[in-house]
């Protein structure tokens, strides 16, 4: 008989110990769980965000341009978004988030639950850059983003046009970012293609 046991959080979420589950089934060993802890469920009843429907997405890439092409697919997610991030990377993805999203979205970092520092920050994406540009965190670290808004008015072409330049200075291919931003505002690529090059 063999236990496995994390120290942050639930083993197999966003967790190498998938690997060890996935192939104890494959031999045929008998997998049991215990319920336990698990960060991203905890934050989330924490932050005060609605619960109701979310969508837990793990570690962001590390690469800029794949991290930024990932938050582009996030910025009108209808429902809640709990990201992972490591310490030493979270101040780089909030300036990402405030590139993509804008200064004023409100975000909320939870840190280290269960443990002697744990922490709550709620504000806008800029506020939390400027505290943590200030005081570098340590520790497990959730992100949470509430859910788009249902209402918001359509993107004017032109912001269209200045965000997909910004994701092709960022090392996005051309291509790529044309559909990424096609896919996102429902537009037509050929639409984003065309103003692009005349601009």
């Amino acid at each position: 008989q063999i236990a496995l046991v994390s120290d942050a959080g639930m083993p197999g979420i966003s967790d190498p110990g998938q690997k060890l589950v996935k192939r104890a089934l494959e031999a045929g060993i008998e997998v049991e769980v215990i319920p336990g802890p698990s960060a991203f469920t905890a934050a989330l009843a924490w932050s005060g965000l609605d619960g109701s429907s979310f969508t837990f997405i793990g570690f962001l890439p590390a690469k800029r341009s794949q991290r930024q092409a990932a938050l582009m697919d996030l910025k009108r997610e209808q429902r809640t978004v709990i990201l992972y991030e490591a310490p030493h990377r979270l101040v780089k993805t909030l300036e990402d988030m405030s590139e993509i999203m804008g200064p004023e979205h409100p975000t909320t970092v939870v840190r280290e639950i269960t443990k002697l520092h744990q922490q709550v920050k709620q504000g806008s994406i800029g506020e939390l850059l400027l505290y943590y540009r200030e005081n570098p965190p340590r520790g497990e670290i959730c992100l949470l983003i509430p859910a788009a808004r249902r209402d918001a008015e359509p993107a004017p072409l032109a912001q269209i046009i200045q965000e997909t330049a910004a994701l092709i200075d960022s090392g996005v291919d051309k291509k790529e970012a044309f559909k990424m931003k096609a896919r996102e505002y429902n537009v037509k690529k050929s639409t984003i293609y065309k103003q692009f090059l005349d601009k």
